[in-house]
C-alpha cells in the first residue's frame, strides 16, 4: 500500500481520485473543507505567511505507508508548506509530482513565488532529500489530452494526470509479457510522465525536460494482437529507436489488455535541474 498526499486545490483534487483504489490511502490538506483525511491549512494572503501557520502535520502525517506520493500545483501560495510537510516525513520513500502552471497570466509574485518552489523541490530530488520529482506543465496538457469546454477543462486535465500516475503505478507492479527493464541512473530523480501512441509511435511528454537521460516505456497491448501480430514487436523497437538518439538508455516492457485499444506509457528521467521559463 502507498500514501497519496494531495496539497492546494489542485492537488486535492487529483489526489482524492485515488481513493476508487484500495492499495491507496488518501490524505488531504487544503483550506476548503474536504472529506476523508483531511488537515486545514488557514488560508494566507502572502507564500511568505505560510511558513508561520499552526498546523500539525507530525500528527496528521504519522501514519502515511512508507512509500509516499505528495502532488500539488508549484503556483499556489500553500505550496510553501510542502516544505514542512516533507519535513515529517523524511523518513518515507517520498515522491513528488509537481505541477507548473501556464504562467503568462500570473502576476509577478505569483511567478516568483512559483519559481522558488519549482527549484527548491529539484534541489530535494537531486540531492536524494526526496526519491523523485515528477514535473507536469499544464500549458502542455491541452495539446495531448485534446479540447475541452471551459466547464470541465480542469477536471479533464486533472483526471488525465491521475490516470497516467496510477497506470504507471500498476506496470510497476504488474508482470510483463516481455521486458527489458534495467537498473536505471540511480542520479537520474528529475521525471516526467508521457503518452507514446502504439500505432503511430508519435509521443509526448508531460514536460520539456532538457537533457533526459533515460526513458523507460510501458506497453499495453490488447491479448488479441499480441497473439497474431507477427510484427508488433519490431514495430515497438523501431519506434523507440526513432523517439530517441543512442545516447539514451532506453527500456520497454510489454503487458497484455483485456481492452481493444492499446496504450502506452512512459516516464523520462534526468539528473539536470530544469530551467523555470
Amino acid at each position: 500500500m502507498s500514501s497519496i498526499i494531495g496539497l492546494g486545490n489542485c492537488g486535492c483534487t487529483i489526489a482524492k481520485k485515488f481513493e476508487y483504489f484500495p492499495q491507496y490511502a488518501v490524505y488531504s490538506m487544503d483550506a476548503e473543507q474536504r472529506d476523508g483525511s483531511f488537515l486545514h491549512i488557514p488560508e494566507q494572503s502572502h507564500p511568505e505567511a505560510y511558513e508561520n501557520v499552526d498546523v500539525d502535520f507530525a500528527s496528521f502525517l504519522q501514519d502515511v505507508d512508507d512509500e509516499v506520493l505528495m502532488i500539488f500545483a508549484a503556483g499556489g501560495f500553500v505550496a510553501t508548506t510542502s516544505l514542512m510537510a516533507l519535513e515529517e516525513i523524511k523518513n518515507k520513500k517520498i515522491s513528488v509530482c509537481l505541477i507548473k502552471s501556464d504562467n503568462r497570466f500570473f502576476p509577478k509574485v505569483r511567478s516568483m513565488h512559483e519559481r522558488v518552489i519549482f527549484g527548491v523541490l529539484q534541489e530535494y530530488a537531486r540531492s536524494a532529500a526526496i526519491e523523485r520529482i515528477f514535473l507536469v506543465d499544464n500549458s502542455l496538457l491541452p495539446s495531448i489530452v485534446g479540447d475541452a469546454p471551459i466547464i470541465g477543462f480542469y477536471d479533464k486535465m486533472n483526471e488525465f494526470i491521475f490516470s497516467s500516475i496510477n497506470m504507471v503505478n500498476v506496470f510497476k507492479n504488474s508482470k510483463p509479457i516481455l521486458s527489458t527493464a534495467s537498473e536505471g541512473f540511480k542520479s537520474a530523480r528529475i521525471s516526467t510522465y508521457g503518452v507514446i501512441d502504439p500505432n503511430t509511435g508519435k509521443e509526448k511528454l508531460f514536460f520539456k525536460l532538457d537533457k533526459v537521460l533515460e526513458k523507460v516505456y510501458y506497453y499495453t497491448i490488447s491479448e488479441k494482437r499480441l497473439k497474431t501480430d507477427k510484427n508488433l514487436l519490431n514495430q515497438i523497437t523501431e519506434q523507440i529507436k526513432n523517439n530517441n538518439p543512442e545516447d539514451i538508455k532506453v527500456s520497454y516492457s510489454i503487458y497484455s489488455s483485456s481492452y481493444e485499444k492499446d496504450y502506452g506509457y512512459i516516464v523520462a528521467n534526468t539528473s539536470t535541474i530544469q530551467k523555470y521559463n
